[in-house]
């Protein structure tokens, strides 16, 4: 609170800018109550959510283990990023205990904290603008030691406009159903070969179409596309690799003449 506001940096968003006259007592109390009501400050610190589950990890699984550990740095080998996988994965066993909803902005890594291309990488085209998402297999896209990935090519799955796609098939419904196709394109119900990604603040969603891929050189992909904007979450994608596959890994079998068959086989008397 201060009479002097062009005086207060709050550009790192982490300091809040209330002004004498314009500003009441209430408006910061109501303020740091909202933050609080998130659950934010119950999560983060000495006494929070993860530096709980933090000492729960080490204490019930690290440790007991940590000759196992031990005997693998003797060997000389790197075991730091190992350990941080390992520790990572026991906090997510503590979040996968409950049947809660999830919200839309923990489907997305947003900044993404790496600027690699990743299987779930969000890019967006240079001159048109359009979305893409990247569904190249990851250990294809891993870096070697020269600097390199291993594939010469990059997979990657047009996102199409959500309201554009909702928009042709309930004019070809003639508006018949429409809260049913909506309702199904959102819950990935409506077609095998569309998978929805929500709107953020930071992305504006649409629907992948498994349809429309292309596949793009190494060499020219930076020159075309602008870095990652959003990096889908590891246990998102994992559902959309799924489908991915499933869609263009689907057989069928030929189709019989039913009526024709029906006259002959399993006849009643």
């Amino acid at each position: 609170m201060t009479g002097t506001p062009s005086n207060v940096d709050d550009s790192t968003g982490l300091v809040n800018k209330f002004v004498k006259g314009q500003d009441g007592y209430e408006d910061i109390v109501k303020h740091l109550m909202s933050i609080f009501d998130t659950g934010l400050t119950r999560i983060f610190g000495g006494r929070g959510k993860i530096e709980e589950f933090l000492s729960s990890v080490f204490w019930e699984n690290i440790l007991p283990n940590l000759s196992e550990w031990e005997g693998h740095a003797k060997k000389g080998i790197y075991t730091e990023e190992a350990l941080l996988r390992f520790t990572i994965n026991h906090l997510f066993e503590h979040l996968t205990n409950n049947d809660e909803k999830h919200f839309i902005q923990e489907m997305y890594i947003s900044p993404p904290i790496s600027k690699d291309y990743k299987t779930g990488s969000i890019i967006q085209h240079k001159e048109t603008e359009q979305n893409y998402v990247i569904l190249t297999p990851a250990c294809d896209l891993v870096i070697r030691k020269n600097g390199n990935i291993k594939t010469d090519r990059i997979l990657i799955c047009e996102i199409e406009d959500f309201v554009s796609v909702f928009t042709d098939f309930t004019s070809e419904e003639n508006s018949k159903n429409t809260k049913k196709i909506k309702d199904n394109l959102l819950g990935n119900n409506f077609s095998d070969y569309y998978h929805w990604l929500p709107p953020t603040s930071s992305f504006e969603g649409g629907l992948i179409n498994f349809r429309w891929i292309y596949s793009v050189f190494k060499t020219e992909f930076e020159e075309e596309f602008h870095p990652p904007k959003q990096q889908i979450s590891p246990h998102f994608i994992k559902d959309i690799v799924s489908r991915f596959s499933s869609y263009y890994a689907r057989q069928g079998q030929p189709d019989f003449d039913i009526k024709a068959l029906s006259k002959h086989l399993y006849s009643t008397k």
